[in-house]
C-alpha cells in the first residue's frame, strides 16, 4: 500500500509541474489557465497567442521518441 501511495503522489505532483509549466510558457498564473481549461468564473476560450504558447509548449513536454504532428 505504502508503495501505491508513493507512486501515486509522483504522478500528481509530475501533473502539477506539468501545469505549471504550462501556464509560465504561457505567461499565466497556473490557476488562471485551471480556470480556463474548466471555463470556470466565465472564461471561455483562450487568447490566440496563449493557444500557441501552450501548443509550443505542450509539444516541448512530449517524449523525444512521441510522434509528432
Amino acid at each position: 500500500m505504502t508503495e501505491e501511495l508513493v507512486l501515486l503522489f509522483l504522478r500528481e505532483r509530475q501533473a502539477l509541474l506539468n501545469i505549471k509549466g504550462l501556464a509560465d510558457a504561457a505567461g499565466l498564473n497556473p490557476r488562471t489557465l485551471l480556470d480556463y481549461i474548466s471555463g470556470a468564473r466565465g472564461k471561455r476560450g483562450l487568447p490566440e497567442d496563449t493557444v500557441s504558447a501552450l501548443a509550443n509548449a505542450i509539444e516541448g513536454l512530449r517524449a523525444p521518441w512521441a510522434p509528432r504532428g
